[in-house]
């Protein structure tokens, strides 16, 4: 076998999912063994940008937005995947290790983001939460499987990258669905005090 693809893991947005800490630690380190056993040349794991921490808003005058230390249990996660990659290579593994940190997926089958976009939009009204106008990351998955395709086949031992498709607001991805679909909704955004 040449290579092998780890891309296990819970994902953040799946209430009620847990084990991000055994998918990413232990299941990732059994594989490691085994891929190693095997003769494995390439190995690609795929991480993704919030190893960084997800944005938070400073309260304040500036407004300015700002990178908060990983906090969340997928978070963690995907930082300690990390870690032992980088022990495993520094361990003298003859596998080519390999770190893909990809941004957010987004695409026709996101049910976490786009599908609700789509659900608002349908209803009339797409409400939108504070903030929605600040730019994120997106990565859609056919530029992630290209991006391991070519990462396996070409990229060098050791290296991690970084890969996203585009950057844009909630808001701009909210009118980009509706451009998609063919349909057309009151865009709002919602008050502080809002439940939405």
């Amino acid at each position: 076998m040449n290579v092998v693809y780890n891309l296990a893991s819970p994902t953040p947005d799946h209430e009620g999912q847990g084990g991000y800490l055994d998918a990413n630690t232990e299941g990732l380190r059994n594989l490691l063994e085994e891929a190693e056993e095997h003769g494995v040349k390439d190995f690609v794991h795929l991480s993704t940008l919030d190893v960084f921490g997800f944005k938070k808003k400073r309260v304040g005058a500036s407004e300015v937005r700002v990178e908060g230390p990983p906090s969340h249990p997928y978070q963690k996660a995907k930082l300690e995947a990390e870690m032992l990659i980088q022990a495993s290579s520094k361990k003298g593994s003859e596998m080519r290790l390999k770190v893909v940190r990809a941004a957010r997926a987004t695409g026709s089958r996101d049910t976490t983001l786009a599908l609700p976009l789509l659900r608002m939009i349908e209803s009339g009204t797409v409400v939108l939460p504070s903030g929605s106008g600040s730019a994120m990351s997106f990565t859609h998955p056919r530029d992630v499987a290209k991006a391991l395709f070519r990462v396996a086949t070409a990229g060098e031992a050791r290296a991690v990258y970084q890969l996203k498709s585009f950057d844009c607001s909630l808001e701009a991805l909210a009118r980009g669905v509706m451009e998609a679909s063919g349909k057309h909704a009151q865009v709002k955004r919602a008050g502080l005090l809002s439940k939405t």
